[in-house]
């Protein structure tokens, strides 16, 4: 742990560690942003296609219940869009 006037300290001192931070927090804003949008913009079977597509390995190894639970849907949901892609692709 640091404290804020040290960690402000250490921003003055170490001009890299400023931009590190800066860039760090710019790209969790745009991740935390883009999130939103999809939450709130995307049916269920684009949001659980979306994830697909970007981490196709997450999909076959993580338990469905999580991958509902992250995407903000029942599990029920993302069965049936399994289910249903499953078909598609045969």
């Amino acid at each position: 742990m640091i404290t804020l006037d040290k960690y402000e300290d250490m921003l003055l001192e170490i001009p890299v560690m400023e931009r590190y931070f800066r860039i760090l927090y710019q790209n969790s804003l745009v991740t935390k942003d883009y999130r939103l949008i999809v939450s709130n913009s995307y049916t269920a079977e684009e949001k659980y296609l979306q994830l697909a597509e970007k981490n196709p390995e997450m999909i076959k190894r993580v338990p469905h219940n999580l991958i509902a639970s992250y995407l903000g849907l029942a599990p029920e949901t993302v069965s049936r869009i399994r289910k249903k892609n499953a078909l598609r692709n045969t």
